[in-house]
């Protein structure tokens, strides 16, 4: 058994991090699996992660013959998995030439602009083509099809030991990661910037309103990142403003660094945010009333949320917790790859 997953991808977001972490999931528990790219973009920073991780992966060089070809490779018993709005609808429209299941995934927590929304709205029109996940219930219910919510999920074993946050520090460390849009809320991250000058603030990422950063006088600007796995150390709370979400990896990640997460109660944040820590979305300015409180808050404090953070990702956003949900989705037996392996071995053997 195999599994393929193909998307498009320029850039370094919440679908690469979800393949990434997929990929290493299935590879670290002997499943085989490759990664297909539609394109090839220079220094696409997920190429040096798969290939650090020991994952195989290969370009379709936007070529339609090209991923005919390669899907032409799988056997029925093999999954193709999309991700992302182009890649779902190509390996929908090439199932009748592929003897692989197609499954796809909704990752999408904004609806975008006219564009996107094109492109969406093109993504669920074919879905009736695969079988469809959903990294969130309101996801889900856009989708209107037959659609199961899988949460997001990573590799906890793989996390650094989170440093000790000293509580009633000054500054705190604040931070926004993710794309510079107005789905996610810069504007209203430096907003709360303003407010609080005696604070550092970060923030992480590239995107359509980067301009916003030109005047944003007390923040430091990093840019899109190819990782935040070193940054996170550093990172006292983040905060995520957004209006639209979906269930974002930053904000597992964080969690499981012992970085404490105020965000508004979009997506699936409440299943994952401690609801002291979250605001209604159209009440997105009580954020500031929240960091007033953080701020004075004792050592003891700071790590017991630290603790707590860190089990929920544990027990319900990790690897180890999602792993079962996988095997049904890719209906992997453990035993049949053992004996398929086997088999391999010896024809490789008798050649």
């Amino acid at each position: 058994m195999k599994v393929m997953l193909f998307l498009d991808s320029s850039g370094f977001g919440g679908i690469e991090s979800h393949v990434l972490q997929l990929a290493m999931m299935l590879h670290q528990r002997q499943v085989a699996v490759e990664v297909m790219f539609f394109r090839h973009y220079p220094r696409h920073p997920l190429y040096a992660r798969l290939a650090q991780a020991g994952i195989c992966y290969r370009f379709a060089r936007g070529s339609l013959r090209v991923v005919r070809r390669m899907l032409s490779e799988l056997a029925a018993m093999d999954t193709l998995h999309a991700h992302g709005y182009k890649a779902s609808v190509l390996a929908r429209l090439f199932k009748p030439l592929c003897a692989a299941r197609v499954v796809t995934t909704f990752h999408a927590g904004e609806t975008g602009d006219r564009k996107v929304r094109c492109y969406e709205w093109l993504n669920r029109l074919t879905a009736p083509l695969s079988d469809n996940l959903a990294v969130s219930e309101s996801i889900r219910t856009r989708v209107g099809r037959d659609c199961k919510v899988v949460r997001n999920f990573i590799d906890t074993r793989q996390v650094l030991p989170c440093t000790e946050r000293t509580g009633g520090q000054s500054p705190l460390r604040f931070a926004f990661v993710g794309r510079l849009s107005h789905e996610k809320g810069l504007d209203r991250y430096l907003a709360c910037a303003r407010l609080f000058p005696e604070h550092q603030w970060h923030v992480f990422g590239d995107g359509p309103q980067a301009e916003l950063l030109n005047e944003a006088q007390n923040c430091m600007v990093h840019g899109a990142v190819a990782s935040m796995e070193t940054y996170w150390s550093g990172i006292d709370v983040l905060v995520m403003p957004s209006r639209q979400e979906g269930l974002p990896m930053a904000a597992i990640e964080a969690m499981a660094h012992g970085t404490l997460v105020i965000a508004t109660q979009v997506g699936q944040l409440s299943e994952l945010v401690d609801h002291r820590f979250l605001v209604p979305e159209p009440d997105w300015q009580q954020i500031p009333a929240l960091i007033d409180v953080i701020a004075g808050w004792e050592p003891g404090l700071w790590q017991d949320f630290q603790r707590r953070a860190q089990r929920r990702v544990e027990t319900q956003f990790s690897a180890s917790a999602l792993w079962r949900e996988y095997q049904a989705i890719y209906r992997y037996c453990p035993a049949q790859q053992s004996a398929e392996t086997a088999t391999a071995a010896q024809t490789t053997t008798v050649e």
